[in-house]
């Protein structure tokens, strides 16, 4: 197996540090239970999630600020982010957006890329993690998706968010892009986080693409990205092993 292997103490303190926040934003959400008005309690509900929002734009900050177009951090640092009860979620999404019940479902947070908002669902233990994962889609390049198709680009979205925020493993949440990030984590090994993330926020893929292609071959990325998008999951990681082993 190709991994990155050097993260696992730094990810798991930023998990603990944002585990705090969840139980804040947990509290917040419980307090009209224990007695506050329904007034009150949105209000502290409010004043926790906006705290949250920011730790995480401090966090992404912190571990890729380098890498990101400051005009484009200031930008999202005014652009609206939601948080709304499960029902009401789904309800915004199926009637704004379209969506089928199936797919509203499944849903968990979503970024508008017409007016730059984000809304997320009260998923308490990945709350911190899906601001990540939107906010990053804020500061992405905008070629990133016809770059990298949309599997690899929602994988690579979410590698980072729990680089920057901690991945927490809680056996009753979803797992978010799994197979995706599988193989973009592959492919930082391979290449290294920094050509990842001089192609993902800078547009600049001269790095990522010659280094994949240059030790799984000719047009290899290309080939990666087709294979993703169509859920060949298995293949991918074959030719990633075969090709890297062979050489």
């Amino acid at each position: 197996m190709i991994e990155n292997p050097n993260k696992r103490h730094e990810t798991n303190r930023r998990s603990f540090e944002n585990a705090k926040l969840h139980k804040k934003l947990r509290d917040a959400s419980d307090s009209q239970e224990r007695g506050q008005s329904e007034k009150d309690a949105a209000a502290i509900h409010e004043h926790v999630f906006r705290k949250v929002d920011s730790d995480v734009l401090r966090s992404i900050k912190k571990r890729h600020g380098c890498y990101i177009p400051e005009q484009r951090m200031q930008e999202t640092r005014h652009l609206p982010a939601s948080v709304l009860p499960r029902q009401e979620y789904e309800s915004l999404v199926r009637s704004v957006y379209g969506v089928d019940d199936n797919k509203a479902q499944r849903m968990l947070g979503h970024y508008d890329r017409q007016n730059g908002s984000i809304w997320v669902s009260q998923t308490y233990p990945l709350t911190a993690r899906l601001l990540a994962h939107e906010h990053l889609h804020q500061l992405e390049d905008p070629k990133t998706s016809d770059m990298l198709g949309k599997g690899l680009a929602e994988g690579m979205t979410e590698y980072l968010a729990r680089d920057a925020v901690g991945d927490p493993h809680f056996a009753d949440q979803p797992r978010v892009y799994p197979h995706e990030v599988r193989i973009v984590s592959m492919l930082g090994a391979l290449v290294g986080d920094k050509a990842l993330k001089k192609a993902y926020f800078q547009g600049d893929w001269q790095e990522l693409r010659q280094g994949v292609n240059e030790q799984l071959g000719e047009r290899a990325l290309a080939k990666l990205a087709h294979l993703t998008d169509q859920k060949k999951y298995k293949e991918v990681e074959m030719l990633i092993h075969r090709n890297h082993e062979s050489r």
